[in-house]
């Protein structure tokens, strides 16, 4: 064996080997491979005979081309990250997430649906062992499918409305709102009590806050000035004329 020098900065990735203590101690560094993956015969045959897990074991053994668009179609949701795709005893595996094959997809969605804990637990679950690129999607399906994951899930309570109080008299309290129809921006107002509605068409181009201002104004110099504006009932303006 010849032992040779080679600086950092000409080393890829730095090994284990580099990073111990050059003092000599009593311990030794035992480096052992451990698999935690177990995979039934029946499921690796299953692997094994899977026609597109095949076709991606070739290309990660041969190598991915260089751009995407020279990969064959069903590959391609590979493609973001094929820089992590390793084989491991003829499996696929990203990380520590074996790449299962689509005859397998539902036995693994009803093993991780089997504790109903939800649309977000349940895709929690196959992101640190098994990978499918539309399994979340599976998932989903499968959960609002449940009918005792519909009865547990959280439903979003409706807000309750709050109605105006009717004005006493026309032209008490007006309503505004923008609205675009067939290319064009219209201003709307419309009076509480009666219901009447004044519509006013905003030129091209001039959709600016000094336009909408002037609107009413305009209309106001014809109608009267109301004491109380509301915009997308949301915000109300009380006038004071002095």
């Amino acid at each position: 064996m010849t032992v040779k020098y080679k600086p950092e900065t000409e080393m890829l990735l730095a090994d284990s080997m580099s990073r111990l203590n050059p003092s000599p101690t009593e311990e030794s560094l035992n480096l052992k491979e451990v698999c935690l993956v177990q995979f039934s015969d029946a499921r690796l045959q299953d692997t094994s005979s899977d026609s597109e897990l095949s076709a991606l074991r070739e290309t990660i053994y041969f190598g991915w081309p260089e751009k995407q668009k020279q990969v064959p179609a069903h590959l391609k949701k590979y493609w973001a990250y094929r820089d992590e795709l390793s084989i491991e005893n003829g499996l696929i595996l990203k990380g520590e997430r074996v790449v299962i094959p689509k005859s397998q997809r539902s036995d693994i969605v009803k093993g991780i649906h089997q504790a109903h804990q939800g649309v977000e637990k349940c895709q929690l679950q196959p992101r640190s062992c098994v990978l499918r690129p539309d399994i979340n999607k599976d998932i989903e399906d499968r959960v609002q499918k449940c009918e005792v994951c519909r009865e547990s899930q959280n439903t979003q309570a409706k807000e309750t409305l709050e109605p105006h109080e009717v004005p006493t008299r026309p032209w008490h309290v007006v309503g505004t709102d923008l609205f675009s129809w067939d290319g064009d921006e219209y201003l709307l107002m419309c009076d509480y009590y009666s219901k009447f509605p004044i519509i006013k068409k905003i030129p091209r181009g001039q959709s600016t806050g000094n336009t909408v201002v002037n609107l009413p104004k305009c209309v106001f110099s014809e109608q009267g000035v109301p004491e109380v504006i509301i915009s997308l009932n949301t915000h109300s303006l009380n006038i004071h004329v002095f």
